[in-house]
């Protein structure tokens, strides 16, 4: 078994000078053998306070996120998948923040609508407290310098009809209404053509790739 991940990850992360003084990260982690002891799909959720110096934490190692969910919970094993070519599995992540508490809120669904997961309390990370918040979404994978990268994604490119996809991207304001993505945004490559998403188009957007060599 390969100890590097392949993560597709979706993240809020506020920015300031370019420093991350506060984020949470719910995110769709593909593989991460050192840290589950197996190549299943799993879900993922991390913060931070205070920058990558400060502290943080991932899924329910230590006291953070406060589950509510019954069925599932940060570190569970996706099973639902899509075999290439058949009928693709979807999977579904709210992320906002409540008004009345200021507490961002992780909904998940896989093959239906996104159901209460938990909560990171605003207490937990007060860089995010009334301010402006940076909302990045995509793919990235990470291996170690030696060896090619992992395949990320479907591991076909964008162009592809079998690549995977970002869709109905929607911007939640301040009093939980949905806004659909009708604009494309700026993007950041690999550098090397190995993995680049596509534009944003309909509130979609195709992004993976193949193995690449450094």
């Amino acid at each position: 078994m390969e100890n590097y991940p392949q993560l597709t990850v979706l993240f809020v992360v506020l920015l300031l000078t370019n420093i991350i003084v506060g984020a949470c990260f719910p995110s769709i982690e593909k593989i991460f053998p050192w840290m589950y002891n197996d190549s299943h799909t799993h879900f993922y959720t991390s913060w931070i306070s205070g920058g990558y110096s400060g502290k943080g934490c991932t899924n329910m190692i230590c006291p953070g996120f406060h589950k509510t969910s019954s069925s599932i919970a940060p570190g569970h094993v996706i099973s639902s998948v899509s075999p290439i070519p058949d009928k693709k599995s979807f999977i579904k992540l709210r992320i906002f923040k409540a008004k009345s508490s200021g507490d961002w809120h992780i909904h998940f669904g896989a093959n239906g609508d996104p159901k209460p997961v938990g909560y990171y309390p605003k207490s937990l990370i007060p860089g995010l407290i009334g301010q402006l918040v940076e909302i990045s979404f995509g793919g990235y994978v990470t291996h170690r310098k030696s060896r090619p990268s992992p395949p990320m994604g479907s591991g076909y490119v964008s162009t592809s009809k079998n690549a995977a996809v970002f869709g109905n991207l929607m911007l939640i304001d301040a009093d939980g209404n949905d806004h659909i993505l009708g604009v494309d945004l700026p993007s950041t490559g690999d550098g090397k053509g190995c993995y680049t998403p596509s534009k944003i188009d309909m509130a979609r957007f195709f992004y993976g790739g193949p193995t690449c060599v450094d």
